[in-house]
């Protein structure tokens, strides 16, 4: 079937890629859509079109146009990947995992999925099973410097250092300006607490790229744990400047002006962390001991009964600490 100027549902679809890779979003759409009345049986039409609404976070919709271009044709392991994509981003993760899987049974020589599954490991903390997709997507695509990268990132996660290291050396030496690699091998460094070859990485990373938040804030930390408060909290302010939304670097920032005698001070940056990005479980429980250490015991106590309450993982067990102190202290007193 042709358009009236001879043109096929595949032209005008080619038509709608083009548009898409433009960012011409709407024409794209319009394009697939006037593909699919002319084929609607046109499973690449249907995954194009899900990808589209994907990139517009209309998920739900999108997995439905994946899910068509699958029931279509079986075999079509962009639309799996695709689907596992998007149903890993509602947070259906074993449907997500399934797809994926699903997709690299369908092509075994694509590492796409592999990497898929890489990224969604480690976003579940599991750097063994990472690990060992990064390797999958390697035996497919070797010359891949990103693939090594991460697959360094998982080692020295499972505190395999000397093996992340020897992977990453091969990336900067086949990349010398790869500043995620040159970053990377700071935060090695940094877990061997090697503080000296720790910061000449951040440094050569940041020579390549002196706006590079992650190389800063880790060249931060270097300070901190050699003691250099005055660069510690100098670098920790360039990372507010270059992302004011950095809640790390803002933690950071107060708890050291905790630590350095300022409870002030430290109590304005967190709760201007708070208001500004919502803070996190840190924030909150760093703004609770500020507020113990400025005597004002009724304002912390709300903030450790509701970290007890969310049972946070990492902050519970010290909320529960300083909530039971102070109500040992307001027994002892009351009894005086």
């Amino acid at each position: 079937m042709t358009t009236t100027d001879g043109k096929t549902a595949k032209d005008i679809n080619n038509e709608g890629v083009q548009l898409f890779m433009e960012g011409h979003l709407d024409e794209a759409r319009e394009r697939y859509k006037a593909a699919l009345k002319m084929d609607p049986a046109d499973a690449t039409v249907w995954n194009n079109l899900g990808f589209l609404l994907h990139q517009e976070e209309k998920l739900n919709e999108a997995i439905k146009c994946f899910e068509r271009a699958i029931k279509l044709r079986e075999d079509n392991s962009t639309a799996h990947l695709n689907l596992g994509n998007a149903q890993i981003a509602i947070g259906s993760i074993e449907e997500g995992l399934g797809s994926l899987q699903r997709a690299a049974e369908t092509d075994p020589e694509d590492p796409s999925a592999w990497e898929s599954m890489a990224k969604l490991f480690m976003m579940l903390q599991q750097a063994g099973p990472s690990s060992q997709a990064w390797q999958e997507a390697l035996k497919r695509h070797p010359d891949n410097l990103d693939y090594r990268a991460e697959l360094a990132v998982t080692l020295a996660a499972q505190g395999m250092h000397k093996e992340a290291l020897e992977l990453l050396q091969q990336v900067t030496e086949a990349d010398p300006e790869n500043v995620y690699a040159w970053t990377q091998m700071g935060i090695v460094f940094l877990l061997r607490q090697d503080f000296g070859m720790a910061r000449d990485m951040l440094k050569r990373a940041l020579g390549l790229v002196p706006e590079d938040e992650n190389a800063r804030y880790h060249l931060a930390l270097v300070y901190l744990y050699t003691e250099q408060i005055d660069d510690a909290m100098l670098e920790l302010e360039r990372v507010t400047r270059l992302n004011p939304d950095s809640v790390r670097a803002r933690n950071d920032l107060g708890v050291l002006a905790l630590s350095q005698g300022d409870p002030e001070q430290a109590l304005d940056v967190l709760l201007a962390c708070q208001r500004d990005t919502g803070g996190n479980s840190k924030t909150r429980l760093y703004t609770a001991k500020t507020l113990v250490e400025l005597d004002r015991e009724e304002e912390a106590v709300p903030i450790l009964k509701e970290l007890i309450a969310d049972n946070d993982v990492e902050y519970h067990d010290e909320a529960f600490s300083i909530l039971t102190q102070l109500d040992g202290d307001r027994s002892t007193s009351s009894t005086h």
